[in-house]
C-alpha cells in the first residue's frame, strides 16, 4: 500500500492523530492536499503560528504559540476539519500545557464532545 493510500485510509477511518515524519514538506502537503474534498485544513507551525495551509500566510497579526492554537481549536467546531501541527516534536518538548491541550483535543475528536 502506498503512503498516499495509507494516509487516505487513516483519514477516512477518523484517526484522531496521524504522525507523519518527513523532510520533504512539499510532498507531505501534496499528500494532505489530495485528501477527500470538503475537509477544512487548519495548520500551525513553529515559525509563524496559525497559517493558511495553501499559502502558509499567518492567520493572525500576532504569533500564536502551540498551547494557544490548541486552546483556540478546542473552542471551534472541528467537524470535517483536518489539523496539521508542524515541528510537533519541538513544540511539545517541555510544553506540558500544549501536551495537555492536545490530549483534550484528541478526546474531543474521538468522543465528539462539544
Amino acid at each position: 500500500m502506498t503512503l498516499q493510500k495509507k494516509i487516505r485510509s487513516y483519514v477516512l477511518s477518523h484517526y484522531p492523530i496521524i504522525y507523519l515524519v518527513t523532510f520533504e514538506e512539499e510532498k507531505g502537503d501534496a499528500l494532505i492536499g489530495d485528501l477527500p474534498a470538503g475537509r477544512k485544513i487548519l495548520e500551525w507551525n513553529l515559525a509563524r503560528g496559525c497559517v493558511r495551509f495553501d499559502t502558509k500566510a499567518p492567520l493572525t497579526s500576532t504569533y500564536m504559540d502551540l498551547p494557544a492554537a490548541l486552546e483556540n481549536w478546542l473552542d471551534q467546531d472541528l467537524d470535517n476539519h483536518f489539523l496539521i501541527i508542524r515541528d510537533a516534536h519541538l513544540a511539545l518538548r517541555d510544553a506540558p500545557m500544549a501536551i495537555s491541550r492536545l490530549k483534550a483535543l484528541v478526546r474531543r475528536i474521538v468522543h465528539d464532545d462539544a
